[in-house]
C-alpha cells in the first residue's frame, strides 16, 4: 500500500492523468510538494502576478494574486474583474496600449518565451504607476495559450537599487 501510494503521488506531481509502477528512488517527500495549494503559493510568494489568455483579441484575465491587487489598488478579485472588465489591455495607460501590445507580441512572435516591458499600470483610482512586467507565454492543457506575468513596481526597484540603476559599466 505504501509503495502504491508513493507511486500515485509521483504521478500527481508530474501532471496527473497517468500511471506508474513503484520504483526504488521515488521520493517519499512528494506529498510535501503537493501540499502547497495555489492559494498558499499565490498569497505568500513575494511578488505581484496575474494570469491571462494569450490572445490578441481576447486577453481575458483569469487570476490575480493579493499582492497584485494591492499594487493596483483593488480591494478584492471581484472589484478587479469589474474595474478591468477582465482585460489585460485595460491595465495599460491608454496612450501606451497599442505600442505595449505590439511590443509584447513582437517578442513572442520572434521566438522569445519570456518578455520584459516597462509601462504605466492603471490603478483602480485612475492613477498610474510605472511597472516592469515580466511575462511568459505557456501552453496550458486546460486554458490554451496563457501569459503568466510578474509585476515589479519600477519606482520601488529604483529606490531600493538606485546604485545599480545608476552604475556605469566599467
Amino acid at each position: 500500500m505504501r509503495c502504491a501510494d508513493t507511486a500515485l503521488y509521483e504521478v500527481k506531481l508530474h501532471g496527473k492523468n497517468g500511471c506508474k509502477a513503484y520504483q526504488e528512488g521515488f521520493q517519499s517527500g512528494v506529498r510535501k510538494q503537493l501540499g502547497f495549494v495555489l492559494n498558499d503559493i499565490s498569497e505568500n510568494l513575494p511578488g505581484a502576478f496575474i494570469i491571462y489568455r494569450a490572445d490578441k483579441e481576447d486577453d481575458e484575465i483569469y487570476y490575480a494574486n493579493k499582492e497584485f491587487l494591492d499594487l493596483a489598488g483593488y480591494e478584492n478579485l471581484d472589484a478587479f474583474f469589474n474595474g478591468t472588465k477582465k482585460s489585460f489591455r485595460n491595465l495599460i495607460r491608454e496612450d501606451q496600449q497599442k505600442a505595449i501590445e505590439a511590443s509584447i507580441w513582437n517578442q513572442i512572435e520572434s521566438g522569445s518565451e519570456d518578455d520584459y516591458i516597462h509601462y504605466q499600470l492603471r490603478r483602480q483610482d485612475g492613477t498610474y504607476i510605472p511597472v516592469l512586467d515580466q511575462g511568459r507565454i505557456v501552453e496550458s492543457e486546460r486554458f490554451g495559450r496563457v501569459f503568466y506575468v510578474l509585476f515589479m513596481d519600477w519606482q520601488a526597484m529604483q529606490s531600493h537599487y538606485s546604485e545599480k540603476f545608476n552604475a556605469k559599466d566599467e
